[in-house]
């Protein structure tokens, strides 16, 4: 029954909670108590500077993804979220956003280090919502999977080189997503 009547913290299940306090958001504790909006305000602002970067990634010009980061920072879903107190989808949104963001341009540039990014990203959507951020995991895996197929080298013997460089990546990712 303690359990039932209590509060159930998912976001740090199996997190050392220091690192929680990371988040853009908790940030603000460091200048004092943020009043409730405050923190929403600056993860709307996160959000929109993550939209943004994922869309420049995509090589959006700049007006349409002024738009574009404005219309998922200030979408009816976010009202509906802050309206009801969701405050766990809003730290992980960003972190989601800039996951995807961070595989697209690791496969891109053949990168370990942005895929290593990616995992920190997925550590700290968990630590926001995890069972929503788990179904974005799923979604970057798939993803993943498409970009490196579609980016593989096509010259001879680079296909090797090109999965092992991937494979470096996805295990940092990995352990930075499992420790952090």
């Amino acid at each position: 029954p303690s359990g039932v009547m209590g509060s159930w913290g998912s976001a740090g299940l199996g997190k050392p909670r220091d690192l929680f306090y990371l988040q853009p958001s908790y940030l603000l504790y460091f200048l004092g108590r943020p009043s409730h909006y405050l923190k929403y305000m600056v993860d709307s602002a996160w959000l929109m500077a993550a939209a943004a970067f994922f869309l420049r990634r995509r090589r959006v010009a700049c007006l349409p993804v002024a738009m574009g980061a404005l219309a998922v920072a200030f979408s009816g879903y976010a009202f509906t979220l802050i309206s009801a107190g969701h405050f766990g989808m809003f730290e992980m949104m960003p972190f989601a956003v800039l996951m995807l963001a961070l595989l697209d341009g690791a496969v891109e540039k053949r990168s370990p280090f942005w895929l290593a990014l990616a995992g920190a990203c997925v550590a700290y959507g968990m630590m926001g919502q995890p069972d929503v951020m788990m179904l974005f995991v799923l979604l970057a895996a798939v993803y993943g999977a498409f970009k490196f197929v579609r980016c593989r080298p096509g010259e001879r013997g680079g296909w090797g080189r090109y999965a092992g460089t991937m494979a470096v990546g996805v295990l940092a990712a990995a352990v930075l997503a499992g420790l952090l």
